[in-house]
């Protein structure tokens, strides 16, 4: 959709959005075109990136060891405290990191309205159940608080409050656009319908619908925001899911569909090739850090049974380093992997002569016992079969340096 606009000329001065809609306009507006954010996303497996699935070759050996054993994936475990799951079955590291890869030269204190094209990103406080809207901070931070659907992704803490996806308070966010400014508002609605009872055939279907209507019901009230001037696209996203990121190519042609059949009211808003060209050089790029920013200290806030050690002794960059952020989110992702941590993100804030790289490393609030599970079959091929229900345990002790790790198998079952 946005590829179109583009050709079309259509200069967008201010972008807002919710969910799914935040990680694409965030990349827009750091100053990605729609081409290279189509290129940068058609060159993996989004469905990996979105369930946060990791290549073996990337894991420790005991973690590969352990996804072999127990391939079926529950974030369960236990401490005095009792039994407890994770708040979110995917933690959303991969898409974080993805993220800070192409958003890299930003602050981790930047104001939205500084970066290229203005920008604003809608959540939820699960909280209160109020809109916030997210004006400045750690872009790449604040795009997954927007898209943390409940249940499915793990809510997000950013600046002391709980956040969770958007759309639950305000899915099509008009007023939100308006009140950057906006004259004329080109509108997305990407909702879809919601089911009849007798297609609601499981639990999961049926907290899907719940939301839905939520999500219905607060588009429908900013629909009523729009003017005589606005555009209302819609594109048609039938039989697709929110979780259908492999099939991506499908919503991109919906959208370009419903471009084109608003393309009368939309060219009526075109630049020439010359005027253009001038708003493209006109963008503000004031934001981004220059080459050679130094990093003059660097803080670790490590939440949980990993000591700080742990994570200082991953990080290569040191005070006085020029500021990398493809070695940090090596160093990051070094550390997800170990299956040790619920999240690690970093940010560099403050101005020049006091620059801090602050790191934040969260350990599994499900913890320390983890509980592993996985399912094997087997036949001869003439009639016979088995098949064998594994749990494991896994403890994680604490060491001067560090964490270890023992996995046991606690029972088995075959039949």
């Amino acid at each position: 959709m946005l590829k179109k606009l583009e050709a079309l000329h259509v200069p967008i001065d201010c972008i807002a959005g919710t969910s799914m809609g935040a990680v694409i306009c965030g990349l827009y507006a750091s100053g990605m075109s729609a081409a290279a954010i189509e290129k940068a996303l058609a060159g993996m497996d989004l469905t990996d990136v979105a369930f946060d699935r990791e290549a073996r070759v990337d894991q420790p050996q005991a973690v590969r060891k352990d996804n072999l054993d127990y391939p079926v994936s529950l974030p369960l475990g236990f401490s005095s405290d009792g039994v407890r799951s994770a708040s979110g079955l995917i933690q959303g590291n991969r898409l974080l990191a993805l993220l800070q890869q192409h958003t890299g030269r930003l602050p981790g204190d930047v104001n939205f309205d500084d970066l290229p094209v203005p920008f604003r990103a809608v959540a939820t406080d699960i909280e209160t159940g109020d809109k916030i809207v997210l004006r400045r901070g750690s872009l790449p931070q604040a795009i997954p608080a927007s898209m943390a659907v409940p249940g499915l992704f793990a809510p997000v803490a950013l600046e002391g409050r709980t956040l969770v996806d958007g759309g639950i308070a305000d899915n099509l966010p008009v007023d939100v656009a308006k009140q950057m400014g906006a004259d004329i508002v080109i509108a997305v609605d990407i909702g879809t319908p919601l089911k009849r009872a007798n297609q609601l055939t499981s639990m999961a279907s049926v907290t899907q619908q719940v939301i839905g209507a939520l999500i219905s019901q607060n588009v429908r009230s900013q629909r009523a925001n729009l003017g005589a001037a606005d555009i209302l696209l819609r594109p048609d996203l039938s039989g697709l899911a929110f979780t259908d990121f492999a099939d991506a190519g499908r919503g991109i042609a919906a959208g370009a569909v419903a471009v084109d059949s608003s393309q009368v009211q939309i060219s009526a808003l075109s630049l020439t090739p010359q005027a253009w060209t001038a708003y493209l050089a006109g963008r503000n790029e004031h934001a981004f850090l220059p080459e050679g920013t130094k990093v003059d200290r660097v803080e670790v806030v490590a939440n949980g049974r990993v000591p700080a050690s742990r994570v200082r002794q991953a990080l290569r960059t040191k005070p006085g380093d020029a500021y990398d952020p493809r070695t940090i989110e090596q160093d990051l992702a070094a550390l997800n992997s170990t299956s040790d941590f619920e999240n690690v993100a970093d940010s560099l804030t403050g101005t020049d002569g006091d620059r801090v790289l602050r790191v934040t490393a969260n350990s599994k609030s499900w913890g320390p016992n983890f509980l592993l599970f996985g399912l094997g079959l087997q036949s001869n091929f003439s009639g016979d079969g088995a098949f064998a229900l594994r749990v494991g345990h896994r403890s994680r002790g604490s060491r001067k340096a560090g964490l270890n790790g023992v996995t046991t198998p606690c029972s088995a079952a075959a039949i």
